[in-house]
């Protein structure tokens, strides 16, 4: 647990791990006026009620990093299919044998092509002369 420094007018001015004096006040990193010291009082007044710095859910929002990871989730979709694409292209190419890949990744490779295939056999949105 820090211990908090106060400057003249009560406000925190430092946090130290260990303190010898007698007027050391102990505080949560989670609590709110630490969290505003440590953050600034706009950021703080935007992070979650009950947030610490412990919970990687909350160092998301209070480092602002919930929307990247929003963006990574979305992109790793297209992403799947741009390796995908890649590995079609190059065991095409005699680049790369697909048996040269890890057995764990042909399996995946080969279970998302089957489902495609089947989506594409299925869907009336997808395949035959009306290709999207």
């Amino acid at each position: 647990m820090p211990y908090i420094q106060r400057d003249d007018d009560g406000n925190i001015s430092g946090l130290v791990e260990t303190s010898d004096s007698p007027d050391a006040e102990e505080a949560s990193i989670s609590d709110p006026e630490v969290m505003a010291f440590l953050f600034g009082d706009e950021l703080a007044r935007g992070i979650p009620e009950g947030c610490n710095l412990h919970a990687p859910q909350c160092l998301e929002v209070i480092l602002g990093l919930q929307d990247h990871r929003r963006l990574l989730d979305e992109s790793d979709l297209a992403m799947a299919r741009v390796v995908e694409d890649l590995v079609s292209v190059l065991v095409d190419k005699g680049v790369l044998r697909f048996t040269d890949l890890p057995n764990a990744a042909q399996k995946k490779l080969l279970a998302r092509q089957d489902a495609r295939t089947d989506v594409n056999d299925h869907s009336p949105l997808v395949g035959g002369e009306d290709v999207l």
